[in-house]
């Protein structure tokens, strides 16, 4: 007997073929409280199907802070575009 798909990994692996390599901004905390954006490239989608309001994936990202010692790595929700500045963190495409 067949198993059927599961419809959540199946999407979430359709949309990392999509996001991943992708340039977006991200903001955090740990850059002046989240009011400065940073470039980064998303390295994977952890979660295509989890219902946060307005976020299209939660995804792996890598950052560049510039005057950091090194990248970062950080799991963020993509939005389409900027949220509001109180979602922290969050990363969204570069337009």
């Amino acid at each position: 007997m067949a198993r059927p798909a599961k419809t959540a990994k199946s999407n979430a692996a359709s949309a990392a073929g999509e996001l991943t390599g992708e340039i977006v901004l991200m903001r955090s905390a740990l850059w002046m409280n989240g009011r400065r954006a940073v470039a980064a490239i998303v390295t994977g989608v952890e979660e295509a199907d989890f219902g946060l309001a307005g976020a299209l994936a939660i995804v792996s990202v890598t950052a560049f802070p510039p005057g950091a010692p090194s990248r970062m790595m950080r799991d963020v929700p993509l939005f389409e575009k900027e949220p509001p500045a109180e979602v922290i963190p969050a990363a969204w495409f570069k337009a």
